[in-house]
Parts: C-alpha cells; sequence; structure tokens
C-alpha cells in the first residue's frame, strides 16, 4: 500500500519464496520505502506456512490511522479487534478466495468494521473486492470475473468512531451462551406440569 498527496492505492501481489514460504503483507510509504510487514497470523489449513504474532501493522498517516492484516485473519474478530482497541481508521485486506466460498466471504469480513468502528476494504483476487465505512454501508465493489480492467476506486473516510464491542468483546454473546446452559439445566431438574397433572388425573379415587 503506498499512499500519495491525493490518495492510495492498494493491491495484493504474489512474491513467491518456496524455500520459505510465507504470507507477508508490506506497507510502504509515499516515496515507496517499507513502513510496516506483517506475517499472516491465522493460515488457512491449506497454507503450510508459519503463522505471525497476530501484531497488526498500524501507520500514523495524515488522513489517519491505517492498518493491515491477510485473508483469513479477518475472519477471527478478537484478533482484529486489537485493531479496534487502536482506534485504527482504515483497515485493509488483501485477499484470495475460491468460488465456492465468493461473495459470502468478503460480505462476512465486512463485519469487522461495523464492530470496530472503522472503513474497510478487502482487495480480493477471485472473488468480490468491497469497501465499506464503519456502518457496512457499501462504497464501492468489484466483481474480480466480471470486471475489466480490474480497478476498485473508492472514496473512503479514515475515522474511528467508538464501539461497544471494542470495549466488551463477545461478552454479550457469551452471556447469551451462559444462559442458555442454565435454562437447560433449569428445565431438566424442574418437575414437568404436564406430568403432574397426568399423574393426578391417573391417581385411583380414594
Amino acid at each position: 500500500m503506498a499512499g500519495q498527496p491525493s490518495g492510495a492505492g492498494f493491491t495484493p501481489a504474489k512474491i513467491c519464496d518456496l524455500a520459505r514460504p510465507h504470507n507477508k503483507l508490506i506497507l510502504l510509504g509515499p516515496s515507496g520505502d517499507t513502513l510496516r510487514e506483517y506475517l499472516k497470523a491465522r493460515p488457512s489449513m491449506l497454507e503450510p506456512i508459519k503463522p505471525g504474532d497476530g501484531r497488526i501493522p498500524i501507520v500514523d498517516t495524515p488522513y489517519g490511522k491505517i492498518a493491515g492484516v491477510i485473508c483469513c485473519d479477518a475472519t477471527f474478530p478478537g484478533l482484529i479487534r486489537r485493531a479496534g482497541r487502536a482506534k485504527v481508521g482504515l483497515l485493509l485486506v488483501p485477499a484470495l478466495v475460491w468460488e465456492g466460498v465468493d461473495p459470502f466471504y468478503t460480505h462476512m469480513n465486512t463485519f469487522r468494521a461495523m464492530e470496530n468502528g472503522f472503513s474497510f476494504i478487502q482487495a480480493t483476487g477471485e472473488g468480490l473486492s468491497m469497501a465499506v465505512d464503519h456502518q457496512g454501508r457499501v462504497l464501492s465493489a468489484m466483481d474480480y470475473r466480471r470486471t475489466t480492467p480490474k480497478i476498485m476506486i473508492a472514496d473512503i473516510p479514515i475515522r474511528h468512531v467508538n464501539t461497544l464491542y471494542v470495549k466488551i468483546g463477545d461478552l454479550f454473546g457469551w452471556l447469551c451462551v451462559a444462559g442458555l446452559v442454565i435454562g437447560a439445566i433449569f428445565a431438566m431438574f424442574r418437575p414437568s406440569p404436564f406430568r403432574q397433572r397426568t399423574e393426578i388425573r391417573t391417581s385411583p379415587a380414594a
């Protein structure tokens, strides 16, 4: 990703090193200098690579804080929440998908924007690319298989908005799970009203 005075460009690229296979994101400055490097933290089962440490790269720019992760990393809310806590304004996600999960994969990942209060761009090889704001509103989209040339342009805000999810994470979800378990246990040991009525009706008369 390289910034320019009038905007920024973002494109996924493949660099193969069979001796040391890895999946790396490199954030570049306006002059082409390397600002941050990041190794994919959550490789898929199809990637025989060593995962990174999960430290999301964050760059302060004149436009706001920009961060990036790679593909499957965006499907882990706990990992992306770190960017929300750091008050990132824009998350970049280069990705590569196959037809069986497209376009569901992109739509699913855009939830990270609403959870964490930042804008989100996913550049997807072989699938749907999309840019959304912090409310999940689609600002631009491009279908890799149906678009020529394969260039997506978006006017996107780079600012952070505080959200409840950043503060409490999945607490509400776990409370729902706990309530379900407690309710199930209570139902198992609570006498059934239907059974009590049946016993009364079938009991012999005194």
